[in-house]
């Protein structure tokens, strides 16, 4: 795993900010909203599906369908 972003920095609605490897292939994972990234792994790590990489204070909270997400 390799962090593209700084924690703190935002990012826009479809920019990656983190990239995963598996078996030599290089998945670029993309912000879903524009906000402010926070991750929550350290560079390097071994991650499995499902696990949260990063959280994102939204730039728009007032068009976040689901206001309390639980993680």
């Amino acid at each position: 795993m390799r962090y593209l972003q700084d924690t703190g920095a935002q990012v826009k609605a479809g920019q990656p900010y983190v990239e995963l490897e598996a078996m030599k292939m290089i998945m670029p994972v993309k912000a879903s909203a524009s906000g402010k990234i926070a991750h929550t792994r350290g560079v390097g790590s071994i991650v499995s599906a499902g696990d949260l990489l990063g959280s994102l204070e939204l730039e728009d909270a007032s068009r976040d369908k689901n206001r309390s997400i639980s993680r």
